[in-house]
């Protein structure tokens, strides 16, 4: 019988956690809720959410997955309206609103509920809105699901590191140009992730800490392609400081973003030039 593979992934966009739940830490819930929500924080990662995570995700080559979108009950509704508007064309995508509560709860929660029953196992991935895979991801983790799935047979969860990424900063790039890129591998960052789990398996991708889960898992490595991008602005609450870089030329740099990520690079500059002028 032919492996039946569930892919689901969950994207947090500004989700409003309980307290405790960012590295980041904040002194009271309203403190933290005026930080994730505030004006230029929002404008910023709707940008990014539209202009890098979303089109791959629109034009995936394999179509049979669904992302959750995940944001806060109280997210602001004018934000939550464009949102709204920019996956209204994306079937797979699934909108969440939900209260503060301990973060791997809900993930746990909406992904549990998520998987379809009579499926051979779950491939699980996580992003966050400043992240974004390429156009063959789901197919991608269907492959590494052949490489490793005997592991998934015998109860026991396994992951697919896609090692090789690049860094993407808008923190103003230098000069005239508002973003610069790094291409870098590193090892078992959240984008180039999946997990595969039995669908009876109570836990999610969450539930295995990305830093350690190559301690905790058996799995398998993929450098061979360029399989995330990851934002870097000054809201981050990640650490970007590891990672080997390597270089590519501007030509192949521009031809990966286009035709892997579906990302029209001159119209994402404009976006964030605009979007910096705003804040001047």
């Amino acid at each position: 019988m032919p492996h039946r593979v569930q892919v689901q992934g969950l994207c947090r966009f500004s989700y409003l956690p309980a307290q405790g739940s960012f590295q980041t830490q904040y002194e009271t819930l309203d403190a933290k809720r005026a930080a994730l929500y505030a004006p230029e924080r929002l404008s910023l990662r709707l940008l990014l959410l539209e202009q890098m995570l979303l089109p791959a995700i629109r034009a995936q080559g394999d179509q049979d997955f669904t992302l959750h979108l995940l944001m806060g009950e109280d997210f602001p509704t004018p934000y939550r309206r464009a949102v709204e508007a920019l996956v209204e064309d994306i079937p797979q995508v699934q909108l969440h609103f939900r209260p503060p509560a301990p973060h791997r709860d809900v993930y746990r929660d909406i992904l549990c509920a998520g998987r379809e029953p009579g499926k051979t196992a779950v491939a699980e991935f996580r992003l966050d809105d400043d992240d974004a895979v390429p156009i063959n991801f789901v197919g991608q983790l269907r492959q590494a699901y052949r490489q490793i799935g005997a592991q998934v047979s015998l109860k026991r969860p396994a992951y697919v590191d896609f090692t090789r990424g690049i860094i993407v900063d808008v923190r103003n790039g230098g000069g005239d140009d508002p973003v610069s890129f790094r291409p870098t591998q590193t090892r078992c960052w959240t984008a180039g992730l999946g997990v595969f789990l039995d669908p009876k398996d109570t836990r999610s991708v969450f539930d295995f800490p990305h830093h350690r889960i190559w301690r905790m898992l058996p799995g398998v490595s993929n450098p061979v392609q360029i399989m995330y991008l990851r934002g870097v602005h000054a809201t981050n609450d990640s650490n970007f400081g590891k990672g080997d870089r390597f270089d590519i030329t501007e030509d192949r740099l521009a031809e990966i973003l286009r035709d892997r990520f579906k990302i029209d690079l001159a119209e994402f500059r404009r976006k964030l030039q605009a979007h910096q002028a705003e804040l001047i």
